[in-house]
């Protein structure tokens, strides 16, 4: 019964009976605990029923096709229920339909249910193992399962990104995914369950978020429909009676909706990946609409520093007003500095004409001139202007008889 002197198992026995011996100076003083058999096997049995009856009262709350997550947890309650008694071992019974020891069946179900979640082809399974606390493993299995829907997604659309590529800002995409992920997690938080795993019983502590794929593939159906709809209203609105200009704006209307979004490029009539995008039609509509088939500078070969350059960019081929299609004319220096660049809209006659001032005691001996369309097609040319220099007998004879040069 020596064991049995402690202040733990004193605490859980009770009627123990204490005899001490006069105290001695060759053996100092003895004392002996007295349980009596009777009295031991009944607290036994009484105690041993209450932590039985305990955890039956949490398994309770376990029901048939409940989610495996929420069993694992009810399944752990129920074990640390057990063993902070040392009665718990002792618990014998129904459960789970066969008579045994609770400990044992409860932990076998639970390793079980863990493996099959952990392995679950129908749910997003993260993990998280800190040696700090379970809300910092919780956070970094969230943090993995966020990581890793984002990944998913960039595989999932790189395909529709690479045939859209001259249209998209793939860091806008990327920053688009982070927070539709972090939005759309947060708002699914009552769908997440958490679990803990067993290496929380080896020193380290583990657990587990799972999400169902069924759930997270729905709002991305939703979502793509949205769009969907929205690019065939702007369809549906094209008529043969329109002129020219607005089913031009009608087509850059869908082509800005579907190449602002990470999920533009990927909308389909019928969602077959071999079938053409909504976005690869309208650029073909827009291109064949344009019959732009290139742009051409007109300007001077060569020109003195300090004068004004006059430039003009002109659509090749065209045959249409294309008085909304905004061109770009950027100037720049020998070494790619951009020293010039506007934006204008192609008159009625495509052509657009801008005005830059060479800078007087230039650096550098000619200028680049690049023009492209703003807009889809991505058609771009460029030009090269050599610059005067004036030398000092040029600007004596200029001051004496004057500059009849007139800007070009």
């Amino acid at each position: 019964m020596e064991s049995c002197i402690s202040e733990e198992l004193t605490q859980e026995f009770e009627e123990i009976q204490y005899i001490e011996e006069l105290y001695s100076q060759a053996t100092g003083q003895t004392t002996y605990a007295i349980l009596n058999k009777d009295a031991w096997e009944g607290q036994k049995a009484r105690k041993t029923l209450a932590a039985k009856q305990k955890a039956d009262e949490i398994l309770s709350s376990r029901y048939p096709d409940m989610q495996k997550a929420e069993e694992v947890t009810i399944l752990k309650n129920a074990r640390e229920s057990l063993q902070s008694t040392i009665w718990g071992p002792c618990v014998e019974g129904m459960i789970d339909g066969k008579y045994r020891q609770y400990l044992t069946a409860i932990e076998t179900r639970r390793d079980s249910l863990i493996t099959q979640l952990v392995h679950s082809p129908y749910a997003y399974v993260s993990e998280g193992i800190s040696k700090i606390s379970l809300l910092d493993a919780k956070q970094i299995a969230r943090t993995n399962l966020e990581e890793g829907l984002k990944t998913e997604l960039i595989k999932e659309s790189r395909t529709s990104w690479v045939q859209a590529e001259e249209l998209i800002d793939l860091g806008k995409f990327l920053d688009q995914i982070d927070e539709y992920v972090s939005f759309h997690l947060l708002l699914l938080t009552d769908q997440i369950s958490v679990f803990e795993g067993k290496e929380s019983q080896q020193g380290n502590y583990q657990q587990f978020v799972t999400l169902d794929k069924k759930v997270w593939k729905q709002i991305q159906t939703e979502e793509k429909e949205t769009l969907k709809k929205q690019v065939e209203l702007e369809l549906s609105s094209i008529t043969e009676q329109q002129n020219f200009n607005e089913t031009m704006q009608s087509f850059y209307r869908i082509q800005d909706v579907l190449s602002q979004y990470f999920m533009g490029p990927s909308i389909r009539e019928h969602e077959q990946p071999e079938e053409q995008s909504y976005l690869q039609l309208i650029r073909e509509k827009i291109t064949s609409y344009l019959n732009v088939t290139g742009l051409e500078i007109q300007t001077e070969k060569e020109i003195e520093e300090g004068q004004y350059l006059t430039v003009s960019v002109h659509a090749v081929q065209s045959g249409r007003s294309l008085s909304f299609i905004p061109v770009e004319l950027s100037i720049c220096n020998a070494d790619g500095n951009i020293l010039f660049t506007d934006t204008k809209p192609l008159d009625i006659q495509e052509s657009v004409t801008f005005t830059f001032l060479v800078p007087k005691k230039s650096d550098t001996e000619n200028l680049t001139l690049y023009a492209n369309l703003v807009t889809y097609p991505k058609i771009k040319t460029k030009s090269l202007v050599n610059i005067k220099k004036v030398g000092l007998v040029d600007k004596l004879r200029k001051m004496i008889f004057g500059n009849n040069q007139s800007a070009t």
